[in-house]
């Protein structure tokens, strides 16, 4: 009837998403009910989540404050016209030694250890692409995963917005479905970019919330798309 899903970065953030009810037991209380025993299990440490309009004022009430904001971006074809998405130069995949420095990458960005969420969505990328430094380390990284017919690119971290362009072009370009990457608001330039290639907003921007603290952790300046909305 009702669920949520917990995500747990460590000492510093735990993620809650994916906060359900069936719409027969909806508005009997079990949306909160379930938040509550995700909190209970977060105990002091901070917790986040992207709120659906649907669940926006249960999570203020719980003391949830709005930190940011994301928005999807999507186009039906990555491989459609010749300044579209697929002009992009092909990056090299990451490669097995790559694992260490694109933990630790995220872990920089994110503020919080995810490398058991890292290492399953790498276990089931579509694709993926690193951008290298002089020395051939790994300085910016991507992802991407196919769900049913479309490709989801993200997380995406780089240190700016050229980075963050070249990972989306290298990871998205000449696929034939629709293409969708959620971007934090504060991306101007990179949204900027993708509205270039041809992709536009669906919708409304999500509000990223917190509770239990002044702020996210991380340098969340080089997070140019998340994963999931359901985990961040």
């Amino acid at each position: 009837m009702s669920s949520a899903a917990v995500f747990d970065y460590g000492d510093s953030l735990l993620s809650i998403g994916m906060v359900l009810v069936a719409p027969p037991h909806r508005r009997r209380g079990l949306a909160r009910a379930v938040m509550d025993r995700c909190l209970s299990m977060a105990g002091r440490r901070p917790s986040t989540l992207i709120a659906t309009p649907v669940g926006e004022p249960l999570y203020v009430g719980l003391g949830f404050v709005e930190v940011g904001r994301v928005v999807r971006m999507s186009v039906e074809s990555a491989a459609a016209g010749a300044d579209g998405a697929a002009a992009g130069k092909r990056l090299p995949s990451i490669a097995g030694n790559d694992a260490r420095a694109v933990e630790q990458l995220d872990h920089e960005a994110y503020g919080a250890n995810r490398s058991a969420l890292l290492r399953s969505l790498l276990a089931r990328a579509a694709a993926t692409s690193v951008v290298r430094d002089a020395r051939g380390g790994v300085r910016a990284f991507g992802i991407a995963m196919r769900q049913r017919d479309q490709l989801v690119v993200g997380p995406l971290i780089a240190r700016d917005a050229s980075e963050a362009l070249a990972l989306f072009r290298s990871l998205a370009g000449g696929y034939a479905g629709a293409v969708r990457i959620d971007v934090p608001t504060m991306q101007e330039a990179f949204l900027s970019a993708l509205a270039g290639l041809g992709l536009t907003p669906g919708g409304e921007s999500a509000p990223i919330m917190l509770l239990g603290a002044a702020g996210l952790p991380g340098r969340r300046e080089q997070i140019h798309a998340i994963a999931s909305r359901g985990f961040g």
